[in-house]
């Protein structure tokens, strides 16, 4: 059964990371709008990219931590 605090927390996590995944898109967009040299804009994308997944990677270890945290109150009846 979900409580209040595991609903809450699952909307804050997933709305932290569509924050998160949408950074790379502001800079894409920001970046074509002030008319940057199409090199420069694939370089930063592949950086901005390398970059969010590194710090996913390095402070949660990786997807496999929200599984383990959030299954066991998924799945308790």
């Amino acid at each position: 059964m979900l409580t209040l605090p595991t609903l809450i927390g699952l909307v804050w996590v997933l709305l932290s990371f569509i924050c998160l995944l949408a950074l790379p898109f502001a800079i894409l967009a920001y970046m074509i709008r002030r008319k940057h040299n199409w090199i420069e804009i694939i370089l930063v994308q592949v950086l901005s990219w390398i970059l969010l997944f590194t710090f996913v990677h390095l402070i949660f270890g990786g997807f496999w931590f929200f599984s383990g945290i959030i299954g066991p109150a998924l799945s308790m009846g």
